[in-house]
Order: C-alpha cells, then structure tokens, then sequence
C-alpha cells in the first residue's frame, strides 16, 4: 500500500468514519500525532477488515494511550503486527515537516 511520514495531524494519520472500512496491509506509520487516539482511528460504526504486517515508529495518538490503531467500537488499541517496516524504501527521520508524505 502506502507509508505516512512526519505530519501533525488534525485528527489521526488516518481516520476511518461512517461505516468505513479499512484494509491494512504492509504499511509503515513514522512520527504522526493527532488529537484522536491511535495513529488509526477507526470509528464505533466503522470497521477494520485487516492489519497485516503493518509497523509503526514514534506515532502519538490523541493522550498517548494507542499509537497504532484505535477501534472506538471495542475500545481496544489494536496493535500494528511487523516489528520492522517491510518497505525497502521506507526511512524515517524526526524531523518534522509541514504535511504527510505518500509513496
């Protein structure tokens, strides 16, 4: 899929709201901050349909309870599953700068 890098965030790294879903996969979150929990939120109608060997490094989310992915229907902080970005072209550095990043 995709990696975001450094970028404060209005809400979340991404936010997935009224009914959404979202499918993860083989994607590296770096250094995103927002006011919602999780460097994902997923709404309490919303769903997550798959995390898979995603990673994630110096993500704050909203009090800093989740950094990875917030699912607001269970409560829970779902955790990103790789221990290291699989990317070969992901490298992150904490710097900031004025917006997110896609490649």
């Amino acid at each position: 899929c995709c990696h975001l890098k450094k970028g404060p965030m209005r809400r979340s790294g991404i936010t997935v709201s009224e009914n959404g879903t979202i499918s993860l996969s083989t994607s590296c979150f770096g250094g995103n901050s927002g006011d919602l929990p999780g460097t994902v939120f997923v709404d309490d109608i919303s769903t997550l349909d798959v995390n898979d060997d995603n990673f994630g490094s110096e993500n704050v989310g909203g009090n800093g309870t989740c950094n990875d992915i917030f699912d607001e229907g269970s409560g829970l902080c779902v955790p990103f599953e790789a221990d290291s970005c699989l990317l070969p072209a992901f490298t992150f550095t904490a710097t900031p700068s004025v917006a997110p990043s896609q490649v």
